[in-house]
C-alpha cells in the first residue's frame, strides 16, 4: 500500500513540474537597484506602451519610485512618504498606487508627480485592479473593498461581507471579479464589483495572489506553498499537489499559455501551457520574490527583497 502511495505521489509531482515543457526561459539576469537599501522590497511594477517602466520599493513607511531610462538602467525618480503595496497603469496613461492608511495615489506624469485621492477608508490597501476605463477596485485589510466607476476620480466603500485581510484582486471579464486573502478567503463578484460573496476554497491557509489564464482557468497561491486551481471560472477550486513548502507570493499570466509563480526562498515556476504543467526556474537566489510583471512582449520581470530584479525574455 505504501509503495502504491509513493508511486502516485511521484506521478503527481512529475505531472505538475511538466518535465516535457519546451521553450522555457532558463537564464535570468539579475539587477540590483543601486539606491535601494537591503531592506527595500520591490512590491509592484508598471510598464507603458512606449516601453516606459516604473518600479516601487517599500520600506518602513516610505516608498522609492524607480524609472527605466533609455539605457535600460533603473534610476530613482522620487521618494513618497507612504508605504505603497501595489501599482497599476490605467488607460495607458494614468498610474494608480495603493498603500497603508487607505492611501490611493494617482500620477498623470508617469511617476514624476503624485496626487492623493480620497479612498473613504483608513484601512491598508494592498491590491488594485481595473476592469475597464471606468471601473476599478482596491482591496485591503479587514475585508476592505473600495470601488470607482469614473476612472479613479472618486472611490466608495463596497461591502465585502468578510473580515479577512485581502491580498490580491483580479478582473477576468464579463463583469466578474475575484479577491483572495487570509484564512483561505476567496471572494467573487458577478456584477462588476458592486456585490461580493464568498467562494469555498477548501483551505484555511492564507492566500496571497490570484490570476487567470483565461475566463475558465485560474490559480491562487499562498502560505506553505499552497496552489489552488479552478477550471470552471472560479465556481470551484481544488488544491494541487505541493511542490515546495515555502510561501508563494505572486501568480501572473502574460497570456492564455505563459504564466509564472514566485515566492519565498527564490521560488519561481513557469508554465507555457496555461498551467497544465509547471517547471522550476533556476534563480540561484534565496531571497523572497514578491511580484511578477511583464514588459510588453519582451520580458518577464520579477521583483523581490534587497531591491533585486530578475529579468528574462518571454518565450516566443
Amino acid at each position: 500500500m505504501a509503495e502504491r502511495i509513493a508511486i502516485y505521489l511521484l506521478i503527481c509531482f512529475s505531472i505538475f513540474l511538466g518535465c516535457n515543457n519546451t521553450n522555457i526561459p532558463s537564464e535570468w539576469r539579475v539587477v540590483h537597484l543601486e539606491s535601494a537599501s537591503r531592506s527595500d522590497i520591490i512590491t509592484a511594477a508598471a510598464f507603458g506602451s512606449d516601453d516606459k517602466g516604473l518600479l516601487i520599493t517599500s520600506n518602513r513607511g516610505e516608498t522609492l519610485v524607480f524609472s527605466k531610462n533609455e539605457e535600460e538602467e533603473w534610476i530613482q525618480l522620487n521618494q513618497i512618504g507612504h508605504h505603497l503595496h501595489d501599482m497599476k497603469i490605467h488607460n495607458q496613461e494614468s498610474l494608480f498606487a495603493v498603500g497603508n492608511d487607505g492611501t490611493i495615489l494617482i500620477s498623470e506624469s508617469f511617476g514624476n508627480i503624485w496626487e492623493e485621492v480620497d479612498s473613504g477608508t483608513r484601512q491598508p490597501l494592498t491590491a488594485l485592479a481595473f476592469g475597464d476605463s471606468s471601473t476599478g477596485v482596491a482591496a485591503g485589510r479587514e475585508g476592505t473593498l473600495v470601488r470607482t466607476d469614473n476612472g479613479g476620480i472618486t472611490w466608495n466603500i463596497v461591502e465585502s461581507n468578510s473580515e479577512s485581510f485581502l491580498r490580491d484582486i483580479v478582473h477576468i471579464g464579463n463583469n466578474t471579479w475575484f479577491a483572495v486573502g487570509s484564512g483561505g478567503t476567496i471572494l467573487s463578484s458577478e456584477n462588476d464589483g458592486r456585490v461580493w460573496h464568498s467562494v469555498k476554497s477548501g483551505t484555511n491557509k492564507n492566500l496571497s495572489s490570484i490570476a487567470f489564464a483565461d475566463e475558465k482557468n485560474g490559480f491562487a497561491v499562498g502560505a506553505e506553498g499552497i496552489i489552488l486551481r479552478t477550471e470552471d471560472g472560479g465556481a470551484t477550486w481544488r488544491e494541487l499537489p505541493p511542490i515546495i513548502s515555502a510561501g508563494l507570493l505572486s501568480v501572473r499570466f502574460y497570456d492564455n499559455d505563459k504564466g509564472y509563480i514566485a515566492g519565498f526562498k527564490g521560488s519561481l515556476f513557469s508554465t507555457m501551457n496555461g498551467g497544465k504543467t509547471w517547471q522550476t526556474e533556476n534563480t540561484y537566489t534565496d531571497i523572497g520574490l514578491y511580484t511578477v510583471s511583464f514588459n510588453g512582449e519582451q520580458n518577464v520581470i520579477v521583483g523581490g527583497e534587497l531591491g533585486t530584479i530578475l529579468m528574462n525574455e518571454l518565450p516566443k
